[in-house]
């Protein structure tokens, strides 16, 4: 080989690896050139966590994997884009969202559920006429015993240490049960309507007054009462006790107490309206701090709290006339005075 020749080669080399290095290392690092958009554009990826395990998630038509034996799947180095997602498995409802990849971020779902498409109920009993479940922290006390702790209550709330009290003068009161008043929880009194009916709920600091069929919110800044819905019908805290659903006969609302850092991100304070229906909305509860469950008319719905493009609804049974009661991950259900349930409905 002649010097020239070598000479040559070595810049040859030379060139190849000064091109070839950075592209391997930008490849490397997620870099991909987008042939729609014509620029080179960097990577992001997709995390799922989804019940049961095995769940099969296609990406515009196309399956790209399957979850893990934990329920969860990485789908990394996706063009920045919108991506039609199905997640399916076998006797189960299928979720289906357009979810949306930033560049050099992963965009999450982690706490889907799929339900399933033939749910077997266990028949408890016959001749039922109706149903109640007791709660174990709930404390018993008679009408008598709360009239000689307060003074003329239009309202209250049993809690297992305290008493919190809607009085005559507009304001809420917090007692112990030997009637020592222990905190004034509202800086202005409400005006007291004597043909309306008051309900009080509170949670976690949270402090709601039903008004009729308004809703009021003691803002914990002002310490003062706002109205923030009408025509309340049902109000719920979820277990993770950072919001509440609302409803009126037809739509479900969502309330954010805190602020949700993980996606979609919320802000304490928000108000998502989350669908309406046709029918009246009877009983509703929550399943998970994800998911609800209620019915209209016979049928028995299960709807996500997700609202990113499609919001996934799903019909879970249909009884005549139900009434139902979720508690400790287990279903109840009266229908034409038959006793059902059906356990382990969540993980």
């Amino acid at each position: 080989m002649t010097r020239k020749l070598r000479k040559c080669l070595f810049f040859s080399l030379l060139a190849l690896f000064i091109i070839v290095v950075p592209l391997i290392l930008s490849y490397s690092q997620g870099y991909r050139f987008d042939f729609e958009n014509k620029k080179i554009v960097r990577t992001g990826a997709f995390y799922f966590k989804v019940f049961p395990s095995g769940a099969e998630i296609y990406l515009n038509g196309k399956l790209e994997k399957k979850t893990s034996f934990l329920g969860s799947a990485l789908i990394e180095n996706l063009l920045p884009k919108k991506y039609e997602i199905e997640i399916k498995k076998e006797g189960y409802h299928l979720w289906k969202k357009s979810l949306e990849i930033k560049e050099a971020k992963v965009s999450e779902a982690k706490n889907i559920i799929l339900w399933p498409e033939n749910p077997k109920f266990e028949l408890l009993e016959k001749g039922v006429k109706d149903f109640s479940l007791l709660l174990d922290e709930e404390k018993i006390i008679s009408e008598e015993e709360i009239s000689s702790i307060l003074k003329n209550p239009i309202t209250y709330q049993i809690f297992p240490n305290n008493i919190i009290w809607l009085a005559p003068d507009g304001f809420i009161y917090k007692s112990d049960f030997a009637g020592k008043l222990l905190e004034v929880l509202n800086l202005k009194p409400i005006s007291i309507k004597k043909e309306i009916e008051y309900q009080i709920f509170f949670e976690k600091e949270n402090l709601f007054l039903k008004e009729g069929l308004n809703l009021l919110y003691l803002n914990p800044k002002t310490r003062e009462f706002e109205k923030i819905f009408d025509s309340l019908s049902n109000l719920s805290f979820s277990p993770d006790y950072k919001k509440a659903v609302l409803t009126n006969n037809w739509e479900i609302w969502i309330l954010f107490l805190e602020k949700i850092y993980g996606q979609p991100q919320k802000e304490a304070g928000e108000k998502l309206f989350l669908t309406r229906f046709s029918e009246e909305i009877n009983q509703i509860f929550w399943l998970n701090s994800h998911y609800l469950i209620f019915n209209t008319g016979n049928k028995l719905k299960i709807v996500e709290i997700d609202d990113r493009d499609r919001i996934n609804i799903i019909d879970l049974a249909e009884f005549k006339n139900p009434k139902i009661y979720f508690s400790k991950k287990s279903l109840y259900l009266l229908s034409n005075e038959n006793l059902y349930s059906l356990e382990k409905l969540i993980p």
